[in-house]
């Protein structure tokens, strides 16, 4: 890894402030002193929706609310806590499936595991001296691993993409959550009627699974991480 920082977030009449652990007070200028991403877009490589800065800006504002929220930065330790606190207390799915975000939340309540998660953040400093704050959501945590799960409802050359993506991104949550494995499910099936919408009920009562377990590898989530700083700095 190149490095770490420390970012503490203080709340003024002013505003929001961001300082530094070298004490240099900065203003909140989003991709200038700092670049928020999330681990969905960096193992997926959206490369040209990271470079804008205004696309970055739903990340740093997540990440303020939740400095606001938990009183402070959470560490994965305290994550560990809130997690065994929560209970496992699952969303209501919606009667119709109107798009592919809500097949996701769905089909992962039918066919995926039940585990708690939180979003989490990590901070970086890249070799080139860009500074990252990178935030993760897994689908569940478990003791020993992160876990990630997709749905695919097309071909077998889709399962085989999303495998490669769900596998990078399990390892930047195995990373930011210090969990030895990654676990990650690919559940597919066909869309009922072929479109949307449809009702919940209406979703087959199993799918073709592909189950793969890896365990965390440092090594891989520098490379992901140096790539990204790489193509971020580059401006593509």
């Amino acid at each position: 890894m190149a490095g770490t920082f420390r970012l503490n977030v203080n709340q003024t009449r002013k505003g929001t402030r961001i300082e530094w652990a070298d004490g240099t007070r900065r203003s909140r200028k989003i991709g200038v002193e700092t670049l928020f991403v999330g681990c969905h877009d960096v193992a997926s490589k959206r490369w040209r929706d990271l470079v804008q800065p205004e696309y970055r800006n739903q990340y740093a504002d997540a990440y303020i609310e939740d400095v606001k929220k938990h009183y402070g930065e959470l560490t994965p330790s305290a994550a560990n806590r809130l997690m065994g606190r929560q209970g496992l207390v699952m969303a209501k799915p919606p009667r119709r499936i109107t798009d592919y975000h809500g097949l996701s939340a769905v089909a992962k309540q039918v066919y995926g595991e039940t585990l708690p998660s939180i979003r989490l953040w990590m901070h970086w400093k890249a070799a080139s001296g860009r500074r990252y704050v990178i935030g993760g959501v897994p689908d569940g945590v478990a003791p020993d691993y992160c876990y990630e799960f997709k749905t695919v409802t097309g071909s077998k050359d889709r399962v085989r993409e999303n495998l490669r993506i769900a596998r990078r991104q399990g390892q930047l949550y195995a990373h930011i959550f210090e969990r030895p494995k990654v676990r990650v499910q690919i559940a597919r099936f066909a869309l009922p009627g072929g479109r949307f919408p449809f009702s919940a009920t209406d979703l087959p009562p199993t799918a073709e699974s592909k189950v793969v377990e890896d365990q965390a590898n440092p090594q891989q989530v520098a490379s992901i991480l140096a790539e990204m700083d790489a193509r971020l700095g580059a401006g593509v």
